[in-house]
């Protein structure tokens, strides 16, 4: 008690108002209505930070929608289509009657084509069988333009396709499963 009566005054008061701040602070009793308001501004300012993400994640659902709508309802394009929609590869020889023969030593006729590239690939091999796309093998900028080429070719964004090679950018799509890539001992052009 006696270094309290040594202090002077004014250090006693700086002594009890710290210590009134603390124990206010403390129990909640201190409170300035500006910092409530601020509080409320800041709750405000926090809500209007995620309206536009959650604008944006509904954008990007709707976006996701309508490309799946678009790839939903097509069927594999016929020969007949094909040579009338892409520029056949005049440099390489074409077999519209070409024999291939599988691993398993059965044969078959189908046409085999050489294409130059759409609006969403470079080159496209294609083989029909009975005028029907039986195979599309296709070379793309990067694997994110894959649907978008077999949708050219009437191929629906819920398939199956078979990257072929790791340092090109060369997917395969087989409607007919005999004639994959892994499938196929002999290509038309292997006999002449």
């Amino acid at each position: 008690m006696e270094n309290w009566r040594k202090l002077k005054k004014w250090q006693k008061w700086t002594v009890g108002i710290i210590a009134f701040i603390l124990i206010g602070n403390l129990l909640g009793l201190i409170m300035p209505k500006s910092n409530n308001e601020e509080l409320k501004q800041d709750e405000t300012v926090k809500t209007e930070r995620i309206r536009p993400v959650q604008a944006q994640d509904t954008v990007e659902k709707a976006q996701k929608e309508i490309e799946s709508i678009k790839y939903e309802n097509l069927s594999p394009i016929t020969e007949a289509k094909a040579l009338e929609l892409f520029d056949l590869d005049s440099e390489t020889k074409q077999y519209p009657k070409g024999l291939f023969e599988f691993k398993d030593g059965t044969q078959e006729t189908a046409s085999f084509y050489s294409f130059l590239g759409g609006e969403n690939f470079s080159e496209a091999i294609a083989i029909f069988l009975d005028g029907k796309l039986a195979r599309v093998k296709v070379w793309v900028e990067n694997e994110s333009k894959v649907y978008d080429a077999l949708a050219e070719w009437g191929v629906s964004s819920n398939v199956e396709y078979s990257r072929l090679n790791n340092f090109v950018q060369v997917y395969e799509y087989a409607v007919d499963d005999r004639f994959s890539t892994n499938n196929i001992a002999r290509l038309p052009n292997e006999w002449d």
